[in-house]
Order: structure tokens, then C-alpha cells, then sequence
């Protein structure tokens, strides 16, 4: 790394990857499998699996705030010292942008995917009841 404020962002970057790492390891614990071999310990798993999933959407959400704001400041430091063209500059902020975007999208196609699921899993449990 060339300066200290580089080394601090990615090293922010390095210490929230491996955050999240510990973080999917702990929230999938005791999800993979059911208790029992009864549909009702898969329905009970099912929708386990849905709350992990919102809480790892969650997680996801937090990630991208700290990627910005690493990012943001590290394209200023990077690019604005050496005289590099406007272009150049805001090509940067655009190429940082789309991604945020993408991930913007693809956090909120989980949660509806993740809304539809629970439903679909909640109207089977109900079945079962009655």
C-alpha cells in the first residue's frame, strides 16, 4: 500500500470480510439439518432457514454501507493526488456506483425472494395443522 489511509481502508475491508465470514459460519449453525424425519421438522428447518436468511440479508446490508464507505474516500486519495483527468475520476466514482447498484438490487431480490418463500412454507405449515 502507498500511504496509511490506503492500508486503513483496505485493511477495513480485510477486518469486515472476515467479520462476515464469521458471521454466515455462526448463522447457519444448526440449519443444515432437521431433528426429525417429519414434515413438520422440515417446515419448523424451512423456516429457520428463512429468518437466517433475513438476518443474513441484514448482514449484507451493513457490508455494502462499509464497502462505500471505504471505497469513497479511497477513490478521492487515490486518483486526486496525481493528476489524473476528470474523466478518469468520475469513471471511477461510476464503475463504484454500478456495483452499488447491483448490490442494492441483488439484497433487495433476496428479501423479496426470501418474503415469497416464508409464505409458501408458512401456508404448508398451516396445512399441517389443520
Amino acid at each position: 500500500a502507498r500511504d496509511a489511509v490506503e492500508r486503513a481502508a483496505m485493511g477495513t475491508l480485510s477486518v469486515a470480510c472476515l467479520a462476515v465470514l464469521v458471521f454466515v459460519v455462526w448463522n447457519w449453525r444448526g440449519a443444515w439439518r432437521s431433528r426429525a424425519a417429519s414434515q413438520q421438522a422440515f417446515v419448523e428447518l424451512s423456516l429457520v432457514r428463512c429468518r437466517r436468511f433475513r438476518r443474513a440479508i441484514g448482514v449484507g446490508w451493513l457490508l455494502l454501507a462499509v464497502e462505500i464507505l471505504c471505497f469513497v474516500p479511497w477513490i478521492a486519495l487515490r486518483l486526486g493526488d496525481g493528476g489524473v483527468a476528470p474523466a478518469v475520476y468520475l469513471g471511477a466514482y461510476a464503475f463504484l456506483s454500478l456495483f452499488v447498484i447491483g448490490g442494492v438490487l441483488f439484497l433487495f431480490g433476496l428479501t423479496r425472494w426470501i418474503a415469497r418463500e416464508e409464505a409458501i412454507i408458512r401456508g404448508f405449515a398451516r396445512e399441517l395443522e389443520g
